[in-house]
């Protein structure tokens, strides 16, 4: 079994489309140079990467001597979450947020293993309409995120586990090129 999990893993990584990672670099660093917002957000595990990456590019990726970068991950206030899913719903979580904080310009990465959860599908619509730019991280076949997304990260694969590892990796590689760019 862990033999199957590492080459299904393997075989996820071989499809990732390097140029769409790339060009995520590329926005997040015009972002900060431009003085826009990124922000993340997700569910579960991708919730869990979403504030990841937020760490690694506030403080990992930071130099002193440019400016920061400015970001936030819209599932890390647990009460702002809780609030508007019990006065609204929880497809509103993350649009509700988004309404008092995005400008546009700024820079939403939606993240979904499946590219179907409603509460990440509804806010990445309404940052675009907003007139954000939406780059989301989806896997499976993308889902309805990618009908909604400017561009996006697909990791083609159906396993859940191997999804959030992939785009683990993805964060550090866009995490390790964004310092290089800084040095």
């Amino acid at each position: 079994m862990i033999n199957e999990y590492f080459q299904t893993g393997l075989d996820a990584i071989k499809h990732v489309d390097l140029s769409k990672v790339e060009k995520c670099v590329e926005c997040i660093e015009s972002a900060r140079l431009n003085g826009q917002q990124v922000f993340t957000f997700g569910n579960g595990g991708s919730a869990s990467l979403a504030s990841h990456f937020v760490n690694d590019l506030v403080k990992g990726a930071n130099n002193p001597d440019r400016e920061p970068f400015r970001a936030m991950c819209l599932n890390d206030n647990i009460p702002i979450v809780t609030a508007y899913a019990n006065d609204y719903s929880y497809n509103d979580i993350y649009v509700k947020q988004l309404e008092s904080l995005l400008f546009p310009g700024d820079l939403v990465i939606p993240i979904s293993t499946s590219g179907n959860s409603p509460n990440v599908v509804c806010a990445a619509k309404f940052a675009k309409a907003q007139g954000a730019y939406v780059f989301s991280w989806t896997g499976m076949d993308g889902g309805f995120l990618t009908k909604v997304s400017h561009d996006w990260i697909l990791v083609k694969s159906y396993e859940t586990s191997n999804i959030e590892d992939v785009h683990t990796m993805i964060m550090h590689s866009i995490i390790e090129s964004l310092k290089a760019k800084l040095k």
